[in-house]
């Protein structure tokens, strides 16, 4: 397992796809310094709740994601090397563990670094002076409620598109886009009920789980429970998971 690990890592971490993700990663980074250069009066860490619940959610991060995990398998299946891997005395479940560990080692490091960033940026520019009493409490959970959604994002949507990948690795990115454009973005926006078979209510109910005492609780709303939330993602990375390693020991690779 430590060695498909190390050579996923490898193989995933290419400087064109590091590259693509960095700059893809600078972007909420760039936005958040051009709003603290602004002459706007909006307070920096509801610019930066609002940053995250309305384009990192549901563009950047499912993006950063798509394009990492479903070349964990999918390029394996398309270079025919897949089949090494499954002759070897390694259970199918290692193999998976292995692949999606590999991704996350990548993607979410930076993730947690562009949110941070971001959030640290915006929030340099203060609230106006009446409304600092209401949003002191909300400052200083900022940052954690940032670096928990980040990641409980990251790893739903790499779990996913994980399988993704092994299912259909050739139109897996196109799909991808179209899932993350579509249903994500558009969807599951449209009503409670859609939603909830998204993973962005679940990442929103976590980001609401420490800004729910203040004021900022308005920005990023969530009818979940912190709890309810963390199961949901939970059984999302589960789910995407064991249908991954049922697939591959069904596949027949010779």
């Amino acid at each position: 397992m430590k060695a498909i690990f190390v050579l996923s890592v490898r193989a995933l971490s290419g400087w064109k796809r590091l590259l693509l993700l960095c700059l893809l990663m600078l972007v909420p980074v760039g936005l958040a310094l051009t709003f603290a250069l602004s002459e706007t009066a909006e307070d920096g860490s509801r610019f930066a709740i609002e940053l995250f619940d309305n384009f990192v959610l549901p563009v950047v991060l499912p993006i950063a994601d798509l394009i990492v995990a479903t070349s964990a398998l999918g390029h394996e299946v398309e270079d025919h090397t897949l089949v090494y891997l499954t002759l070897r005395p390694i259970a199918r479940t290692a193999i998976v563990i292995a692949k999606y560990v590999a991704a996350a080692v990548i993607v979410i490091p930076l993730v947690e670094i562009s949110v941070v960033t971001m959030g640290e940026i915006a929030s340099r520019k203060a609230a106006p002076p009446q409304d600092l009493a209401l949003l002191a409490v909300d400052t200083g959970n900022t940052a954690a409620s940032l670096l928990l959604a980040g990641f409980g994002g990251a790893a739903a949507y790499l779990a996913l598109f994980l399988l993704l990948g092994l299912l259909m690795p050739q139109r897996a990115l196109l799909v991808g886009f179209v899932y993350v454009l579509l249903w994500e973005g558009i969807a599951a926006g449209l009503s409670t009920a859609l939603s909830t078979l998204s993973v962005r209510r679940y990442v929103q109910g976590v980001l609401d789980t420490h800004l729910s005492n203040g004021a900022l609780a308005q920005v990023a709303s969530s009818t979940l429970s912190a709890g309810g939330s963390a199961l949901g993602l939970l059984i999302v990375v589960g789910g995407a998971l064991s249908l991954t390693t049922w697939r591959l020991r069904r596949m027949q690779l010779l």
